[in-house]
């Protein structure tokens, strides 16, 4: 399976500040938005096991580098990579991209936790088959 999935998107008034520059929270809106089209192409059919599971994944580290401000009505592409994954942990990076330009880098790694406990549990069996499918470079 391949290991670079894109969305595209573009920027409304919901996303700017005063300026007319994206804020910055918007940002992680985007990047939100690009992990969960990825899983959603990884689970396919899979999906509601997921949805209805006892567990999920959470932000558990977050970096993220702006280097260009986009604005108001850019047409935008979100793009995920899986780095790698462990037991318990999945580490992204994303960019956020205008023109074929990074204007945004976001390296995330989430955290599968289950959901009463609010602990961190092994990521399920299936959910691991999915990820061993993609290209990891």
């Amino acid at each position: 399976m391949k290991n670079l999935f894109k969305l595209s998107a573009y920027i409304y008034y919901e996303d700017t500040d005063s300026t007319g520059n994206v804020y910055h929270a918007s940002y992680l809106k985007f990047a939100e938005r690009g992990r969960t089209e990825m899983l959603k192409e990884i689970l396919k059919k899979k999906i509601e096991n997921f949805i209805c599971s006892d567990s999920f994944f959470v932000v558990s580290k977050l970096k993220i580098v702006y280097r260009k401000p986009l604005k108001l009505f850019d047409k935008i592409e979100i793009c995920t990579k899986v780095k790698s994954f462990k037991n318990v942990t999945l580490s992204l990076d994303q960019n956020i991209i205008k023109n074929n330009e990074t204007y945004s880098n976001l390296l995330v790694k989430l955290a599968y936790v289950n959901k009463k406990s609010g602990r961190p549990e092994k990521i399920k069996s299936d959910l691991l088959t999915s990820l061993s499918k993609i290209k990891i470079v």
